[in-house]
């Protein structure tokens, strides 16, 4: 066998380990931007970690949610965001839950109820795209903005999560709240929201 000169083993080295350090980079860009998909246990993500914009669960909804994932896995990932430091733990100072719901409170449900149902490790862990920590406000405003897409909310559910996000002190009132909350909706539509706020 050819003998490799030590100046070479020695550029060799380096450069593999110039390439680690740019991979390794490269993953944790993808982390702090929001970029990376994760699969985390279903018991690890706080459902609470927001108050939700949905009320009522449609059955029949959730039902064809969880024959899709059975049939062909978990599609969209959810939305999370790691919550160190918040609900920590008393017995070892670990977070009880080390992830957020940010969005994907569906999805988290349907493969609960699939995984209880048939113990089926492939519902056990909740496929998420990782948002970096940011304030509670603008996870609010993540949620809304899916679910304005994805769900026709009801103006009562709309004007329940403007008067939980503001109770909670996310926002200094419901009206800083409703403007954030609803940025892209029309004055008209936002007037029609705060008029059911109060019911």
């Amino acid at each position: 066998a050819p003998v490799i000169p030590p100046i070479a083993q020695v550029s060799g080295q380096s450069a593999e380990a110039a390439a680690l350090r740019d991979v390794t980079a490269g993953i944790e860009d993808a982390r702090a931007s929001g970029r990376m998909v994760v699969d985390v246990p279903l018991g690890d993500v706080s459902q609470g970690y927001l108050a939700r914009d949905r009320i009522a669960l449609d059955a029949e909804e959730i039902a064809a949610l969880k024959a899709s994932i059975a049939a062909h896995g978990q599609r969209m990932p959810a939305e999370i965001t790691p919550l160190y430091g918040i609900g920590r733990d008393e017995s070892d100072g670990a977070p009880a839950h080390p992830w957020g719901l940010i969005s994907g409170w569906r999805r988290l449900r349907a493969l609960s109820e699939l995984y209880e149902e048939t113990g089926d490790m492939r519902f056990s862990t909740l496929r998420a795209l990782v948002r970096p920590a940011e304030d509670a406000a603008d996870s609010y405003v993540a949620m809304v903005e899916e679910n304005e897409i994805r769900v026709g909310l009801s103006y009562y559910e709309r004007a329940r999560v403007v008067a939980e996000a503001a109770a909670r002190g996310v926002f200094p009132d419901q009206s800083a709240a409703l403007r954030a909350l609803f940025a892209t909706a029309s004055r008209a539509k936002r007037s029609k929201i705060g008029s059911f706020i109060d019911i």
